[in-house]
């Protein structure tokens, strides 16, 4: 896999322009030269701490994100008052080169955007419409996987469903067993990618199954244990380390940063045997934190963590924070005060994996 150029992000401005705006992060940036050598913030199975991360105080700007390079202006919802949910999936390209934006509405009408072009084209919607469901999503291959992110036994949402590079048209496919699970409730899904060919899915209480991409005809899930993975969202396997990575869904890992650290585990059991022989239950291989925020940063509350896999072991982990403040709405002292958004920041940081024998060594490069 060669190495991916840009992160895209994608910021909800609905309150203030009516809009969400797309960004592409050079990831560039976020590494330094071959030559130069990372910091090491852990080495070993379980390694936790972490040099700090010295944040701006009193909430100030951890430096500008690049300007917009295309603005999306939702359709208007049903009835005042209703939101206006999109969804925005990523539509990877092989040589990590090409990657498109692919943007659903409620009603599953679908914009595919090229953002280093600053083109867009319009495809047929999706097979079912998502309504106000999430979606998680990732690629295989050539292929975009969609499902829901929230799958309730009750139905509703866009179930499965795949957009192929190249093709004009989304394809239903067979749902996985957890949207009927009679206890899964509204737990949110964990889903990952491994061994060329495999999509894994799973949630707290209701096991993990398995879906092979290259089945033809497409459609079989299977058990692959009654487990839970240990990641929160989404999960990559790199081969050259025979693990899954991914953030953890465990609140807290040291070092702190306030929760959910880098994560590694081993959901499979013996070299090629993937898919076939799987353990009672994922082995964690290490947990490493690599922020910490100072004292002047306790307004920051940690809202959502991504780990995106850039290929060559590399990651850009992304944290958004939002700052909070306690202060009376009029501006009066004998006011009560009450908890204020003061707004969202992005944190992105590039780390990278190194084996060390037996043990992993995680290199932390720099952050924007």
């Amino acid at each position: 896999m060669s190495l991916r150029r840009f992160v895209h992000l994608v910021a909800n401005e609905i309150g203030d322009r009516g809009c969400y705006s797309l960004r592409r992060i050079d990831t560039s940036r976020l590494f330094f030269p071959r030559a130069i050598a990372g910091f090491d913030f852990g080495a070993g199975a379980g390694a936790a701490v972490v040099d700090l991360l010295a944040l701006p105080p009193d909430g100030g700007d951890a430096g500008p994100l690049p300007d917009p390079v295309m603005d999306f202006y939702p359709p208007p919802p049903p009835s005042p008052g209703m939101p206006r949910p999109v969804d925005f999936m990523l539509l990877g390209s092989p040589d990590g080169q090409h990657d498109e934006v692919v943007s659903v509405d409620n009603k599953g009408s679908t914009l595919v955007t090229d953002a280093g072009a600053a083109s867009s084209r319009r495809l047929p919607g999706l097979a079912r419409p998502k309504g106000t469901f999430p979606i998680i999503s990732l690629t295989a291959g050539d292929t975009l996987y969609a499902m829901d992110a929230l799958p309730t036994r009750f139905g509703g949402g866009a179930g499965f469903q795949s957009l192929r590079r190249g093709e004009g048209h989304w394809r239903d496919l067979h749902p996985h067993p957890l949207s009927r699970h009679e206890t899964h409730g509204f737990s949110h899904l964990t889903v990952s990618y491994a061994a060329g060919t495999s999509i894994l899915v799973s949630s707290k209480g209701a096991g993990t199954y398995s879906f092979d991409t290259a089945e033809r005809p497409l459609g079989a899930w299977s058990l692959a244990g009654d487990w839970a993975m240990p990641f929160r969202g989404l999960a990559v396997h790199v081969p050259e380390h025979r693990l899954w990575f991914g953030i953890s869904l465990s609140g807290s890992g040291g070092g702190g940063g306030g929760g959910h650290p880098f994560c590694a585990a081993n959901l499979a059991c013996g070299a090629g045997a993937w898919g076939k022989l799987w353990p009672p239950a994922p082995a964690i291989h290490g947990l490493w934190m690599e922020y910490a925020l100072p004292e002047a940063a306790a307004g920051w509350r940690l809202v959502d963590s991504r780990a995106v896999y850039l290929g060559a072991s590399r990651f850009c982990i992304v944290r958004l924070f939002e700052v909070v403040s306690w202060r009376s709405a009029s501006g009066s002292p004998y006011d009560e005060p009450r908890q204020v958004s003061e707004g969202t920041h992005a944190l992105f940081t590039g780390v990278e994996v190194q084996s060390c024998g037996q043990a992993l060594r995680v290199l932390r490069h720099r952050s924007e």
